[in-house]
């Protein structure tokens, strides 16, 4: 309870804040099936997941994140950066502190929080071309049993064309659950081509993503897991003003199969709808 409470501490000081200094606020809600859940099944309900991030100039290209998230599959995550950023870099770090990821009821699992970091690299070149590195990682406590380990990162390499933003991005959640007896681990790995086209005139983004994504569930002794999908995304974003813009994004797998059971095709639909809004409290 001291670590929520400190948590809340500073969330708290981080919103009083923007009354000194310019905030941008990014909040959403989503919906979603994956292949797996933490036993090792499709869920018969859509589970939801959401975010929250506020993202603060502290002046002198010094910014300041803290979010909080709940990733579909994988579970909660709370995470704050510092950051150094001019236009051409952008280096953060930061800790990170998983919750109540192993649920309320979980005998086998003897802590609820579980410390981490994170840290991030992005670098763009005035002619177009952008890159970056991000990962997020839980730190091994003494006790090696009875925790929850969650990790993700990403790799990108794209380019900004005058009216359109290509990438080809490689990203990773994962999620280990040691027990006393026995290891579970859930991953879901992208390999995707990313776009974004946009008018600047019109305020309004388009994306269109192509992905291969491959979800592995792991259960030593028991189960060994792994279900691919050709995913669609799309969606739209729109700015009203410059303090105050929408979005709306949507992913379907259009075509699932077992890679462990030669390639037999899986007939569920895994998707995943989110809607949010980003606002500029100046």
């Amino acid at each position: 309870m001291n670590y929520l409470k400190k948590i809340l501490g500073i969330l708290f000081f981080f919103v009083c804040t923007a009354i000194l200094f310019s905030l941008d606020v990014t909040t959403s809600i989503n919906v979603g099936r994956t292949p797996f859940n933490a036993t090792g099944l499709t869920g018969k309900m859509p589970d939801f997941g959401f975010k929250l991030i506020l993202n603060e100039n502290l002046g002198k290209n010094v910014n300041g994140k803290l979010a909080i998230e709940r990733h579909i599959g994988i579970g909660n995550v709370i995470w704050g950066r510092i950051a150094y950023t001019t236009e051409i870099i952008n280096i953060s770090i930061g800790p990170t502190l998983s919750v109540f990821n192993a649920g309320f009821d979980n005998k086998n699992v003897s802590s609820i929080f579980q410390p981490g970091l994170g840290t991030s690299l992005y670098f763009k070149l005035p002619i177009g071309f952008f890159t970056s590195l991000d990962t997020n990682f839980s730190i091994p406590v003494a006790a090696k049993t009875k925790n929850v380990y969650l990790q993700d990162g990403h790799f990108d390499l794209g380019w900004r064309f005058p009216n359109i933003i290509a990438s080809v991005k490689i990203s990773q959640k994962n999620k280990s659950i040691i027990e006393t007896s026995e290891e579970t681990h859930i991953s879901i790995t992208d390999i995707g081509f990313y776009t974004v086209s946009y008018s600047k005139p019109s305020g309004i983004r388009l994306p269109l993503n192509i992905v291969y994504r491959l979800n592995h569930f792991q259960k030593e002794g028991s189960m060994n897991e792994k279900i691919a999908n050709i995913v669609l995304e799309s969606g739209i974003n729109h700015a009203i003003s410059s303090d105050i813009e929408w979005f709306i994004n949507f992913e379907a797998s259009v075509f699932s199969f077992s890679l462990t059971k030669s390639g037999s095709t899986v007939n569920k639909l895994f998707f995943n709808a989110e809607a949010g809004i980003m606002l500029n409290l100046n």
